[in-house]
């Protein structure tokens, strides 16, 4: 309960790096950029015309919500006297709908463990350490003849990048969790997706991003189309994308799944996890079965006491979604 209310704080305190603000730019502006120090920054690539001018909707890295200050803003050419300039202006931020959307909800929803994504494991084979060596003596041995050392640069490169290239291509590279309460309203979508995630302008008025690392800046890369994607970088981290949505009719019930399939199925009640396999929908939940356990991060930072539906359902390739209800 501890770890699940510190991480609520952190969050809390974090702010929505993806706060939009309002910017417009007339032409002639190349490769805009709009910053905000440690918390990242904003980049408009591209080019407008003497003339052209845009009114933009710019997600922004804003970590601090309480110091709202104007990002400082540049672009290609903008500081050379001989040059036609243009003009860029920052109108104001906008109302943060996101985050106001996503503290009414329950505090026990936004409290939950985030989905375990990590960053992709390579481990170089034992037979790459006598590969090594081999390359290094091959190539003093071939010093004086220029394209034969630089051919055996080359392939050594290519082997040792062979046997370190990651071997799982199934790996998940997406988590999504849906968080409900059994009968309530409101409920919570959170995806983690490692080092970037991507959204069109329209999306983010109901988006709130945050990182899993403390203090990973956050670039933000679009264009000067009035509704084009966006795409954040977050080095080192998992990119964090809350949205609230409404369960409506589509609901889990003991004698009938009305509302997706599950993969994988477990229910905790008493304390205890029993497995249930896959649940199709139209079907009432299946009887315990020997499987094993849910995974930890999953299970964790669940309040005690209560019935906890947990499922996986079948994603898109690379990617997996889960169910996580309380008081089922």
């Amino acid at each position: 309960m501890i770890a699940a209310l510190a991480s609520l704080v952190a969050l809390a305190l974090q702010g929505n790096l993806a706060r939009l603000g309002d910017v417009e730019i007339t032409g002639p502006v190349r490769d805009l950029v709009l910053s905000l120090g440690s918390s990242g920054e904003s980049r408009l690539q591209g080019e407008l015309l003497r003339g052209e001018q845009v009114h933009l909707a710019v997600p922004l890295a804003l970590g601090d919500p309480v110091a709202a200050i104007a990002p400082e803003i540049r672009w290609e050419g903008a500081d050379d006297a001989s040059a036609e300039r243009g003009r860029a202006r920052f109108l104001g931020w906008r109302e943060d709908r996101a985050a106001q959307a996503i503290e009414e909800l329950p505090p026990g929803l936004r409290a939950r463990s985030r989905p375990a994504l990590v960053a992709p494991e390579i481990r170089l084979p034992r037979a790459a350490l006598a590969f090594l060596p081999a390359c290094l003596v091959a190539g003093l041995a071939l010093r004086r003849r220029a394209l034969a050392s630089v051919a055996v640069a080359l392939v050594g490169s290519g082997v040792l990048l062979g046997l370190g290239w990651p071997k799982d291509v199934r790996r998940v590279r997406a988590i999504s969790v849906l968080e409900t309460e059994a009968d309530g309203p409101l409920a919570l979508s959170v995806t983690a997706t490692w080092e970037r995630a991507t959204a069109r302008a329209a999306e983010l008025e109901d988006t709130l991003v945050r990182v899993a690392r403390d203090g990973a800046r956050i670039v933000w890369t679009g264009s000067f189309a009035r509704d084009g994607a966006w795409t954040a970088s977050a080095p080192a981290s998992a990119v964090l994308v809350l949205r609230r949505f409404e369960p409506g009719e589509a609901r889990f019930h003991r004698d009938r799944n009305g509302s997706r399939p599950l993969a994988e199925t477990w229910l905790r009640e008493d304390g205890e996890w029993t497995a249930r396999g896959a649940w199709p929908t139209g079907a009432a939940l299946p009887p315990a079965r020997p499987g094993p356990p849910p995974p930890g991060w999953i299970a964790a930072d669940l309040p005690q006491g209560v019935t906890v539906l947990l499922g996986r359902t079948e994603g898109p390739e690379n990617a997996e979604v889960w169910i996580r209800e309380t008081g089922f």
